[in-house]
């Protein structure tokens, strides 16, 4: 089993959009496997929000694109619970999202069958 997810996605007005990833890990306490579609942009901030039952302290997402390079930067290295926190990127090192092309979620150690929700917001 790789977990499952499931996306939500919230056009924000002002060219913005949210895709709230909702997942829960398998017994492994990984998600991977499942990939969406985000538009073309840049990712300005995200949000890691534990669900029920709380994942492991210290849990990593990440979220790939087609060359399995972090469009996270690594800004999910070590997620801390139970709280939610954004993590923003800095203005002169945005990520590129080229569009319409597949990305990956990725959680490891999360522990078996922890929920969460990763929250991306990307805009022009």
């Amino acid at each position: 089993m790789a977990g499952s997810i499931s996306v939500t996605k919230t056009d924000l007005g002002g060219s913005v959009t949210k895709y709230a990833v909702a997942w829960t890990s398998d017994a492994s306490g990984a998600v991977n496997g499942s990939a969406l579609d985000i538009k073309r942009g840049r990712i300005y901030a995200v949000k890691f929000v534990a669900g029920s039952p709380t994942p492991t302290t210290g849990y990593a997402v990440k979220l790939l694109d087609p060359d399995s390079a972090d469009v996270l930067l690594g800004l999910g290295a070590s997620v801390a619970t139970p709280g939610a926190s954004y993590a923003s990127m800095t203005f002169d090192n945005l990520p590129f999202c080229e569009g319409f092309g597949a990305v990956t979620p990725t959680v490891t150690g999360a522990g078996n069958a922890a929920q969460g929700t990763l929250v991306v917001y990307v805009g022009p």
